[in-house]
This record gives C-alpha cells, structure tokens and sequence, in this order.
C-alpha cells in the first residue's frame, strides 16, 4: 500500500504541478525550461529505485507488453542489437466547430470574425504509417516511418452552400536514431535524435485549381529538427513515463514560410492485467503547443482574406490532452496498441477548428 500511494503522490501532485508549468510557459510562447523532464525524472526514479532496494528485485523491464508507450506516442523504446522492428500505425484525428481563443463560434460567427467569406466547419486527417526499426547496438536503434496522409475538410459560404476539399499522398519522412543513455534495473532514460525530409507535397491544387490552405497541405516544406527524450520506470505490474518531444522547420521552405515550432510534454501510467500480466491499460497526460507560422506563401496571399485556413498567424496554439489506451501482448511476440485521446483544454490563435478526438491503433512485431 505504501508503494501505491507512492504513485498516487506522484500522479497526483507531481507530474500536474510540472505540466502546469509547461502550460504558464506555453502561453508566454517560450519553450519548457529543461527542469521540467529532470524534476519529473528524479521524482519517479527515486520512487522506483527504492522500491527495486526494498525488494530486491533485477531487472523487470522485459518481456512485458508496458515498455511500449501509449499508442500516441513515438521514440519510446530500443531493440537489442541485431533486431528489426516492423510496425504498421493508423491514426485519425477529427476537428469540428470553430475556436477564436478559447471561446467557441458559429460559421457565421467565424467569417465575421475578419470579414471571412468562407469558413471551415469540419475536418479529418489520417495517417497510415510504416515504422522500421533496427538494433544497431543494444542502445543505439535506428529507425524510419514513411506515410501516407489524407486530408478532408468541409467548409461553409456565406450563402450557407457547402463544399469539401480533399489532399492525399505521401508526409514527410520523420528518420533517425534512439540513444539509451541509461538503463537501470527498473528505469531507463532515452534520447531520441530525430529528423524528418521534406516529401511531403506542398503545392498540389484543388479540383478548383486554387492551392490548398496551410493545414491541407501534406508536410512542412522543410528539413526539420525532432530531438526528443523519454524516461520510463517500471515495477511489478505498473510503469510511468515522461516525453517530451520536439519538431523544429530548419529554415524557411520554397514557399517562403515555414511551420511553427512544435512542443509535446507527455507523462503516462501504466497497469498490467490479465493472469499472464500479458496487457495494460494505459492513461496518459499530453500539454502541447505549437507556434504560429514564419513568413506566408505568396499564392495564398488573396486566398488570405477569404478563408482562415490561409492566414499564417491563425496556425498556433495551446492544448492539454488525455488519452487512454491498451497495450496487448499476443502469443506470436507480436503487440497490438490502441488509444483515444480528447482535449480538456485548448487555445487558439486566431480562427481554427478545434480538435474533438484523436484515434490510435497500431499492430507491431520483432524478429
């Protein structure tokens, strides 16, 4: 009982108090201060360890379906040397209404918002995603994830007609390489050295032959910056994790602008059911925020004035997710993980659509 009231203290108190303060700093747009993973860390680590002394346990991080992160998540985990990881990933995210701030608006509200004569009213964006992974070392794994991206999206007129545009083809490339920089008995620490190449496609037109708006493009334009880094600490039958990950445009892209800086500080809980411990139910805490754009493309210069989507100052903003989820282990060493997440709290520039839910699901297996 006093372990878990350990870990009630720590959900409880810690790791809010910490995303708490990751949000004050998202609303002065500055970067969360580096204290926050390491207090969180040092937090878990020292419950955790204690616990392995009080027991007197080794190493309890194998075999086990929790050293995989919620099914939201990437960049969680290495393989042994030698050992290829195939993945296949789907998610789904849908956006409907419009937010100014956090105050929520009508169609019409929205294009009076700034003398807007379209206004979009719904919006869904899958993925479908391959992900390689390979041990070079037993601390070094390699990985890459092509994919595959359709974009829907509703829009409203003035005169209440209606129309829908659709954008489908490759993303951009996310590759790189995770670093186990430490591995305990009951913990680890994990930095994740990332990029992305530009392939996803940024200038494909509309059945109308006009460009699509920002958030209808495929990719970024860019070579982009992904460093990240995730602690996980594990017991028995439970595990917690922290993550905070990064996707930064390296410089400004053909189209003379580039997307804003990207910022996810995620903390989660894990808990092993089942006779065999062979699944685990998972609830996680994401505080994300992303900035406005960098400069604008110039073919959407007059769309500008007609349609929120084409403003690069309306792209930003704040948001606080929940996700809960399932990790199952299957007999052939394969695993399955499935997650739904939805905002409690989110804050936008300007005139977007808002985001309802997210879906996760993905099946996995190394050989």
């Amino acid at each position: 009982m006093r372990h878990y009231l350990r870990f009630i203290v720590l959900a409880g108190f810690v790791i809010p108090t910490s995303l708490f303060h990751a949000t004050s700093s998202a609303c002065a747009d500055e970067a969360p201060s580096p204290e926050v993973i390491t207090d969180i860390s040092t937090a878990l680590d020292n419950t955790l360890l204690d616990d392995d002394h009080v027991h007197g346990e080794g190493d309890i991080k194998h075999n086990r379906p929790d050293t995989h992160a919620p099914g939201g998540l990437m960049g969680d985990h290495v393989h042994a040397r030698g050992e290829y990881m195939i993945e296949y990933k789907y998610m789904n995210m849908y956006m409907a209404g419009n937010r100014a701030g956090s105050t929520r608006l009508t169609p019409s509200q929205a294009m009076m918002f700034d003398g807007f004569m379209v206004a979009p009213t719904e919006m869904t964006m899958e993925m479908h995603m391959a992900h390689f992974m390979y041990g070079y070392t037993d601390n070094i794994t390699m990985y890459i994830m092509p994919m595959w991206k359709v974009h829907a999206m509703d829009h409203v007129r003035m005169d209440t007609t209606t129309f829908r545009t659709v954008n489908a083809g490759a993303g951009d490339l996310p590759f790189g390489a995770l670093w186990r920089i430490r591995n305990g008995a009951s913990s680890e620490l994990i930095a994740n050295i990332g990029f992305s190449a530009p392939t996803g496609d940024i200038d494909n037109l509309a059945p109308s032959g006009s460009e699509f708006p920002y958030p209808m493009r495929l990719g970024a334009g860019t070579w982009n910056a992904r460093p990240g880094i995730t602690y996980k600490g594990y017991r028995e039958r439970t595990s917690l994790g922290i993550q905070f990950q990064t996707d930064i445009p390296m410089g400004l892209n053909k189209e003379n602008y580039a997307v804003g800086n990207d910022y996810r500080l995620n903390a989660w809980y894990a808990h092993r059911i089942g006779s065999q411990q062979q699944a685990a139910l998972t609830f996680r805490v994401e505080c994300m925020w992303q900035n406005n754009f960098s400069g604008a493309d110039p073919d959407l210069m007059m769309m500008a004035n007609m349609v929120p989507t084409a403003r690069p100052n309306y792209q930003g903003g704040e948001w606080v997710n929940l996700g809960y989820g399932t990790v199952w282990s299957l007999p052939d060493g394969s695993r399955l993980n499935f997650e739904i997440a939805h905002p409690v709290h989110q804050h936008l520039e300007g005139v977007q659509l808002e985001i309802d839910w997210s879906l996760t699901g993905s099946w996995s297996k190394g050989f």
